[in-house]
């Protein structure tokens, strides 16, 4: 949908380039997702591959339609557990999942498992695209010429809005933070702020801890998977138009 100029996936894509600009010295694994979830980057702080890959998304990035975030948490979860992102006595990481989203479907499971994720130390941040209000969809040629708007069972064009409730709500669920897209292309920055807060809130609390250790304060690291949903939504879409469901994700 386009209610997000040029598209809630080229503003997607932007915004995530950005966030990448500000973490240094921070791992970030991809994954996306959709009726099931695909790792598209271990954990890795080669900003310029993780950009390839972003740059690089396309509705047929994942095969199989449908949406499944708990699924996309479990393979964020190891992407993580791969990547050595776990604690011990002598360092501490400060463990992220980004969920990039226009909220459109609503698994209550996800949020019980975001719940278990946050009491593992496991933060779910969540980031939404897309205006309340909406738009239709656009079925492009291959040139990228329009032409036509998606359209239900019934001939009527089919409207994708966001959800932002739900995303609020899985934020809340994994003991992390809801942003919502602007305009004003302010979020990756907002993102990053929160982060910063996070891992200076968690150094202080182990450094009270560690007050007799002398030169033994814990490394911390950050380890970030952005979850990518928004990047199917046009394959989604037309399964889900063609069940005769009027629920639709970006596209």
């Amino acid at each position: 949908a386009e209610d997000v100029k040029p598209s809630r996936l080229q503003h997607a894509k932007s915004e995530m380039n950005r966030l990448l600009d500000s973490l240094a010295g921070d791992k970030v694994g991809l994954v996306g997702f959709a009726g099931s979830a695909v790792v598209l980057s271990p954990l890795t702080n080669d900003k310029g591959s993780l950009k390839m890959f972003i740059d690089g998304l396309t509705p047929d990035s994942v095969e199989t339609q449908g949406t499944n975030i708990t699924k996309a948490l479990d393979e964020a979860r190891g992407v993580f557990d791969r990547g050595g992102a776990a604690t011990d006595e002598t360092s501490k990481v400060t463990r992220v999942i980004l969920v990039v989203s226009d909220g459109e479907d609503q698994e209550k499971g996800a949020l019980e498992q975001a719940k278990k994720f946050a009491e593992d130390g496991t933060r779910i941040f969540t980031l939404a695209f897309g205006t309340e209000r909406g738009a239709p969809i656009p079925s492009r040629d291959e040139r990228g010429f329009l032409r036509s708007y998606k359209k239900d069972r019934s001939g009527k064009e089919v409207i994708s809005t966001v959800k932002g409730e739900f995303l609020r709500e899985l934020a809340a669920a994994g003991n992390g933070s809801f942003h919502h897209a602007t305009f004003g292309g302010q979020e990756a920055k907002a993102i990053k702020a929160d982060l910063d807060k996070l891992q200076k809130a968690e150094f202080a609390s182990s450094l009270a801890t560690s007050y007799d250790e002398r030169f033994q304060f814990p490394l911390f690291l950050g380890f970030l998977v952005m979850i990518l949903e928004m990047l199917i939504g046009e394959r989604k879409s037309a399964g889900r138009i063609w069940k005769g469901r009027f629920e639709v994700a970006e596209s």
